[in-house]
């Protein structure tokens, strides 16, 4: 038994699991999903130990395999942060499943003292996993929720080529800035240089003022007119959160359903409501990114654009703007007037020995192919 008990104590980690009873709202993702792995862990060698003693004893049946199967795909999810609700669910199933069978096998035996008293811990260990496995799914259903990572994109437009742009808006993809940057900068609106400058404290006190959003604001990259902006949503007010955007009606409807559940403690309470609302915020949050192009821009003047993307199609444009920039500035180089493209490969330029200077321009580097005559093979450069 002690050393049951020692095991216990090495798989769990009971400050996390006090943590979640007392103040869950102080556990991270991570946390969360941690303790998710730490309780399948648990799961998983009590199921092996159940399975061994079934192989032994030649007793092997359906329980045995599921106390192993189980646990043992909960670990598996719980890898994912996109998944740990998931990990939650099949945890509940297991124990559901368990439940029925020992009643469906009380049922079909008859139930005796021992058989009574063995049901009777059974259930209280099963109410508390239970309650437990309640305010874990709770909070790892608000925090994926209420928690997103976004990329904004802001470009810096020169006020001599904004007007220059905006006629080319009809002419590029909806709503890509990628041809709007260029690698020299001119700040001379003093809105924009503001932007320019206090960009990530802007940013941050913007959708905190204007959406009950508290978030870690970093610019990530900084290159010609481009301030790449990284947004992490640490946390959601969500009733300010959906007054700001005006869903009073929603707002009646979660508290209709909290007065339903009124009888309840005050626990339970607090976490049905934070589900409700952090369900209904999660569906306005892509809204407020939207909303924030357009607030930046007029804090930045008529030459600030501004795009938003996720963490998946940030890779793309980021390709599509480092090669605009590439371009430019091969074109710099070349004192060419306009800038390459992939289609610009060649350009011949000949010396006084009728040596051909042949020009390979890629998106990223400047290659030089050597060319030869008759009389003397050179390289030039």
């Amino acid at each position: 038994m002690a050393s049951r008990m020692s095991v216990v104590k090495r798989v769990i980690h009971w400050d996390l699991v006090h943590k979640l009873i007392k103040c869950p709202e102080q556990l991270n993702l991570q946390e969360l999903l941690g303790l998710c792995t730490q309780f399948f862990a648990l799961q998983t060698v009590i199921g092996v130990v159940s399975f061994a003693h079934s192989m032994f004893t030649r007793s092997l049946s359906l329980a045995a395999c599921e106390q192993i199967a189980f646990p043992l795909a909960g670990l598996y999810w719980a890898q994912d942060e996109r998944r740990g609700p998931r990990d939650v669910r099949w945890w509940a199933a297991f124990w559901l499943i368990s439940s029925l069978r020992g009643f469906v096998r009380v049922a079909v035996t008859g139930i005796g003292l021992q058989v009574f008293v063995a049901m009777a811990f059974t259930s209280m260990l099963y109410f508390t996993q239970w309650c437990i496995l309640a305010r874990l799914w709770c909070w790892l259903h608000i925090r994926n929720a209420t928690t997103a990572q976004f990329y904004l994109n802001v470009v810096i437009e020169n006020s001599k080529d904004a007007q220059q742009s905006r006629a080319r808006d009809q002419l590029r993809q909806a709503g890509s800035v990628v041809d709007l940057v260029t690698s020299s900068l001119v700040l001379d609106s003093e809105d924009a240089a503001t932007l320019f400058q206090n960009v990530e404290a802007i940013i941050a006190q913007h959708i905190r003022d204007k959406a009950g959003i508290s978030a870690t604001v970093r610019k990530e990259l900084q290159r010609g007119n481009l301030v790449v902006v990284l947004v992490a949503v640490k946390s959601i007010d969500a009733r300010k959160m959906l007054q700001l955007a005006g869903a009073q009606e929603k707002l009646k409807r979660i508290d209709m359903c909290l007065h339903l559940i009124k009888g309840f403690p005050a626990w339970i309470k607090s976490d049905a409501e934070n589900v409700l609302l952090s369900h209904v915020a999660a569906g306005l949050l892509e809204n407020v990114s939207k909303e924030m192009v357009g607030e930046i821009c007029q804090l930045g003047g008529a030459d600030v654009d501004v795009e938003v993307k996720s963490k998946d199609a940030e890779p793309a444009f980021l390709v599509a703007a480092m090669k605009q920039l590439d371009n430019e500035e091969i074109a710099i180089g070349q004192g060419r007037s306009t800038p390459a493209t992939a289609a610009d490969e060649v350009w011949p330029c000949f010396c006084g020995h009728a040596h051909a200077r042949i020009r390979n321009v890629p998106t990223t580097q400047l290659t030089v192919q050597q060319v030869t005559c008759s009389l003397s093979p050179q390289q030039f450069l």
